[in-house]
């Protein structure tokens, strides 16, 4: 007894001095996600169990989210493949306590969200593109430098670093005649998640905690198995993990979420990984479904939204009022099926009360717009990594608007790689913008509903 005792003892001192040991050297990443009011440190191990974490100088057991296995080939959108997203790895948990000040995993000291932050990384559309239609170069960090950028955003010390979708893009195997893609693992298992996120975005995933944005990549008929394995930030459930197409619907549509940044602000961050950009049509069932599920959500953004004094800044992977050029120069403007739910809750308004600002991914751009009606700045950043849409139109058409009822008065834009520096001063929030190799591009103040930028049109 008093043996068993000292032992324990010991133990309990020893892992006040020492960080808890690895299982084994199986770590593959370790970070920390915020999201539905919880802290959580997460890790990827190659180890069939799950390490410990040292939280305050207590060593307790991590919990298993999802073991190593492979997941039912799911058929891909972007190419005619049948392929099963293999993970053989392990997803481990533990939520951390509020006032946490400390926590260690396998000798890695995870970053501790701030109940403060006053610098906020973001970044968009990383992955490196792989797919019927277009082949990224991704054997080349000059053609594919995100690695490049999040490790640019490590050396600026974020406080937190917010992420606006689409992580994975290796969806198709390179073909014989792409030698810039050569030997990329591909597919939605944890090779490609790996190559396209994990390895490239280990020194940012370390620097600070992360608030993760679903795209339209991580829907379910794409890597969303992926995605609920690792990076969403709610529990893990077999229900909602995008294995059984039976269950897609429910999977596809993650509720709502507010994240403060202060007392004064906060983000409400909303699933549109499924919005696509075809208008809701009322006569299809999963349109019906669509349209019901996403007033229902923006029935719960307004709650979120409805604090007095409290700025919220939307956050969405889809653009809802942005606009966008196509691969011929077409413009893109608005995105309808959300818009036609917006407007048949809150009419030509859009969004509810308490919306100051929105930001979003998808459109391979910066974009910083204000307008002359009553809509919030949108802040676009879908510039990360992922292959670069074409810039719109310097100057704009005339009357170019994105939705009915919407009056551009100033945009601020580039088509190069980088990203955003959000930053507090003296109670107000501007935004920074660097291109990939740290040289800044503009800066842009956000007030009341504009985001007010030091430059104008576009920039090379």
């Amino acid at each position: 007894m008093i043996v068993a005792l000292c032992t324990s003892v010991l133990a309990g001192c020893q892992s006040i001095d020492q960080p808890p040991k690895l299982l084994d050297d199986g770590i593959r990443a370790a970070w920390v996600v915020v999201g539905y009011g919880n802290n959580t440190a997460r890790v990827i191990t190659a180890a069939k169990n799950c390490p410990e974490i040292m939280v305050d100088g207590n060593v307790l057991p991590m919990s298993l989210r999802a073991a190593a296995t492979a997941s039912p080939p799911r058929r891909e959108i972007a190419s005619p493949f049948v392929f099963p997203a293999t993970f053989p790895v392990t997803s481990c948990e533990f939520r951390l306590p509020a006032q946490t000040k400390t926590a260690v995993i396998a000798g890695r000291t995870l970053p501790i969200p701030k109940r403060d932050p006053e610098r906020i990384l973001i970044i968009g559309d990383t992955g490196c593109r792989m797919s019927a239609t277009a082949w990224q170069a991704c054997n080349d960090p000059n053609e594919w430098p995100f690695a490049k950028v999040a490790a640019l955003g490590a050396t600026m010390k974020p406080e937190l670093v917010l992420h606006l979708g689409d992580f994975h893009y290796r969806e198709s195997p390179c073909p014989a005649s792409e030698p810039r893609c050569q030997n990329s693992p591909w597919g939605y298992g944890w090779d490609a998640w790996d190559a396209d996120f994990f390895t490239p975005a280990d020194s940012l995933l370390k620097s600070a905690p992360w608030v993760m944005v679903r795209g339209n990549h991580e829907e379910c008929e794409r890597a969303g198995q992926g995605w609920f394995r690792f990076l969403d930030p709610d529990r893990y459930s077999q229900n909602r993990a995008c294995s059984d197409p039976s269950q897609d619907r429910p999977s596809n549509y993650s509720a709502p979420y507010a994240v403060p940044i202060g007392a004064r602000s906060q983000f409400i961050i909303f699933d549109s990984s499924t919005a696509g950009h075809a208008e809701i049509n009322r006569n299809r069932p999963s349109d019906i479904f669509k349209f019901e599920t996403y007033q229902e959500q923006f029935r719960k953004v307004a709650d979120l939204a409805n604090k007095e004094g409290v700025n919220s800044f939307f956050v969405s992977h889809h653009p809802v009022l942005g606009v966008a050029a196509g691969s011929k120069g077409e413009l893109f403007k608005g995105n309808k099926p959300l818009l036609t739910t917006m407007k048949s809750l809150n009419g030509l308004a859009y969004f509810p009360k308490g919306i100051t600002a929105t930001f979003h991914g998808h459109s391979h751009v910066f974009e910083a717009m204000s307008y002359r009606s009553e809509h919030p700045a949108t802040i676009i950043a879908g510039h990360g990594g992922t292959s670069l849409d074409r810039a719109i139109p310097d100057p704009l058409p005339p009357g170019t608007s994105p939705a009915e009822g919407v009056t551009v008065e100033s945009i601020t834009h580039s088509n190069l790689f980088g990203l955003l520096m959000m930053e507090r001063h003296n109670n107000e929030w501007v935004l920074n913008a660097f291109d990939r190799d740290g040289k800044p591009l503009t800066t842009c103040q956000l007030r009341d509903l504009k985001v007010l930028c030091d430059k104008k049109g576009l920039i090379r």
